[in-house]
């Protein structure tokens, strides 16, 4: 936002203090008032955060510009700042990669499969064949594009690479009336996507548990501490700089426990499929699932925990949900016992995409700090 803007908000108590400390739980203290806490917020509460946080440091940017000697008492934090700008662009690149594999998959490949039954006989088949190979063609340009912002591009153009012929390949079915051909493009995206998605999820993943936001929010609190000495500077910038500081720390706070949740869920996962694999199979035996009975103790731990982080109508249903399988575990028959462990799966499987979600949206939206930040560092040169 431009800077005649700027709105100054209320001062609280802890906008006078440079304290901030990180909790076992990966809450953050900012002047003794503890901030984040146990709760997930909303994407879109986490998305006004980032422009809270963007706002204050566009107010310090224009600091810099008023004071020479800040800018020259900020110097020193040159290789912090760049640090975490670099990490915010590398979240960036990776949300943007998987958003186009995400493209690829539901705007290209499932439509090209559910086509695929009634080509070439069908004109309308052959349209739309006709139609998504321009799209294909069009998001592996955009890929292409992103992968050359990538952490390591060589590797990522590799795989796009090798999806370069398939426009061709669906040209060549078109013109020759091939089904076969078309197959065997569907069948090669699907390999990719089979793994491509996923890697570049935990990747994501690693590099937002990687991300120094907390060292960030120390350096800036820092400086709120040197503004609040410095005469002369425009009180409203000040104030929204403050007010930027304290939403770091939130953001900070929501970023870890997402990464945390992330992390939990995804354990959670790996019990619940193997477990699931066996229902399946135990329960048309009518055998006595053992091995849900086995788990259960330590995957309720896991996952009650986990879904009381969500403030959400998912987590109450889930809650309900693992509470009737808890019920039933010990007297219900195989087959009722399979349903209620089927829901309990299906809940756990919609909470997990929540979390999964909600922390690349958050990872995308941290661009807007990544850009100030990058502004920042221009000013201090």
């Amino acid at each position: 936002m431009p800077d005649e803007n700027l709105t100054a908000p209320e001062p609280s108590s802890s906008d006078q203090s440079s304290s901030v400390a990180v909790s076992a739980k990966g809450d953050i203290t900012v002047g003794g008032d503890i901030v984040g806490g146990d709760k997930i917020t909303t994407v879109t509460q986490n998305y006004y955060v980032v422009g809270k946080v963007a706002d204050g440091l566009q107010a310090l940017n224009g600091l810099i510009q008023q004071n020479d000697d800040l800018r020259a008492g900020l110097r020193s934090l040159r290789a912090q700042f760049h640090d975490v700008s670099r990490q915010i662009d590398q979240l960036s690149n990776y949300k943007a990669l998987h958003d186009l594999l995400h493209q690829l998959e539901f705007e290209c490949y499932k439509v090209l499969v559910q086509t695929t039954p009634k080509f070439p006989a069908d004109r309308l088949a052959r349209r739309e064949v006709r139609q998504y190979r321009i799209k294909l063609e069009r998001l592996l340009a955009d890929l292409r594009e992103a992968a050359q912002r990538a952490v390591d591009p060589d590797f990522e153009q590799q795989w796009i690479a090798d999806l370069a012929g398939l426009p061709g390949q669906l040209d060549h079915a078109l013109e020759t009336n091939d089904r076969d051909r078309l197959d065997e493009a569907i069948q090669q995206l699907k390999m990719e996507l089979d793994v491509q998605p996923a890697r570049i999820n935990n990747e994501l993943v690693g590099a937002a548990g990687a991300l120094r936001l907390p060292d960030l929010a120390q350096a800036l609190a820092e400086i709120r501490a040197k503004l609040l000495e410095a005469p002369g500077l425009d009180p409203a910038r000040v104030q929204v700089f403050q007010a930027g500081v304290n939403e770091l720390a939130r953001l900070s706070a929501a970023l870890t426990a997402l990464v945390r949740d992330h992390n939990g869920w995804q354990d959670v996962e790996v019990r619940l499929r193997r477990i699931e694999a066996l229902v399946l199979v135990d329960v048309h035996a009518s055998q006595d699932l053992r091995e849900l009975k086995r788990a259960w103790p330590k995957l309720k731990e896991k996952s009650q925990g986990l879904s009381q982080s969500r403030a959400d109508g998912f987590g109450e249903a889930f809650q309900a949900a693992s509470a009737a399988l808890d019920t039933q575990l010990a007297t219900a028959l195989p087959d009722v016992l399979s349903e209620l462990f089927l829901d309990y799966r299906a809940y756990a499987g919609e909470l997990f995409v929540q979390v999964d979600v909600d922390l690349r949206n958050l990872c995308g939206d941290l661009r807007i700090i990544g850009e100030k930040l990058a502004e920042t560092l221009r000013m201090l040169e």
